[in-house]
Formats: structure tokens, sequence, C-alpha cells
């Protein structure tokens, strides 16, 4: 049985070294963005190799016609790990069976080193963007609020809805904010 510890503390080192990885390549059919396997190789491997890893990746049977992607993440010690991915078969010819092999190798390259992709493209576009707002957790003082202006509003309220109210600090923040929304009349 091989030694995996110089193998994890190789890669714990390059995964301290690895730079964001950004979506650089679109897809226009489902019109979303994603990490190229050029840009990943380019990005993941130098790293790797200054910590005496390399990654290999061959196609394999994986049983009943079904073609996989072993990734392995080898140490210069001779300690690997690997996963496999199945392909299952893709209709088309050699465009669609590159292009599935394509995603193949860019995902089981990015699982296996431990890199998620970032959604900015930089930090220009985080700027723009307006912070989302911290979601409130409502109060038992808000549902009491809320339970006040629907009776003086005189619609209807239901047993349910003044019973939540009278363990509102029971509730779950989920099952506060659809309390509140209910007797708000939303």
């Amino acid at each position: 049985m091989t030694d995996h510890k110089s193998l994890f503390s190789a890669l714990i080192k390059a995964q301290g070294e690895f730079p964001t990885l950004t979506k650089d390549a679109t897809n226009p059919h489902f019109k979303s963005r994603y990490v190229s396997l050029e840009r990943a190789v380019e990005t993941i491997m130098p790293v790797l190799h200054r910590h005496g890893l390399t990654v290999i990746q061959t196609f394999m049977d994986c049983g009943s016609g079904v073609a996989g992607l072993r990734t392995i993440l080898a140490h210069e010690s001779g300690a690997m790990i690997e996963g496999v991915m199945p392909m299952p078969s893709v209709k088309g010819g050699p465009q669609e069976q590159a292009s599935a092999s394509t995603y193949a190798r860019r995902y089981g390259l990015l699982s296996i080193v431990g890199i998620a992709p970032s959604d900015e493209d930089d930090d220009a576009e985080r700027a723009e963007r307006p912070s989302p707002k911290p979601t409130r957790v409502p109060t038992k003082a808000d549902a009491q609020q809320a339970y006040n202006a629907r009776i003086m509003a005189n619609k209807p309220t239901s047993e349910k809805a003044t019973q939540s109210v009278d363990a509102f600090d029971t509730l779950t923040a989920e099952q506060k904010t659809k309390l509140l929304a209910y007797l708000k009349g939303d």
C-alpha cells in the first residue's frame, strides 16, 4: 500500500498557490460561462509541477459499452489517487464526442485538485453589481404587528395563523418569513 502522506502534503501546498480560476468561455447554447480546458491546464499544471505532482487522464471502458475518463493525480513519490467519470454514449459524430471528452477532462481535472471556478469575471464586474441586501429574520413583534394590521383591516384570519403567532419563537426563519407574508396578505 502506498503512503499518500507526501501526495496530500504536496496537494495542500499546491492548493494554497492556485489563483482564482475565472470562467473565460461562453456556451451559447445554454447561455452560461465556464472555464475552458486550456485555461484550467495552463493555470493548474505549473503549480502542480512545482510540488512534484502531475495529472494524467486516460479514456477507459466502464463496462456495458460506456466509455469513461480516468483522472489520476500522481506524486513523484509514486503515490496517486484517481477518479473516473463515466461518459454515456453521445449521439452524433466525432464533434459531439470530442466535446463530451473535453467536458470530462475539464471537470475531472478541476475536481481532482479541488478547484471550484469563480463566477466572477473580475473585480470590476463585482464592483458594478449592487451588494445583495441582507435578509432580516422577522421577529415576534413583526408578526404581531402584521397580525394586528390584518385584524384592523377586517381581513379574515385563520386559527392556524393565530396559533403561529403565539408560538412564534419556535418557528424557523423560513416559517417566520412565510407567516409574516401571509399576515401581510402577500
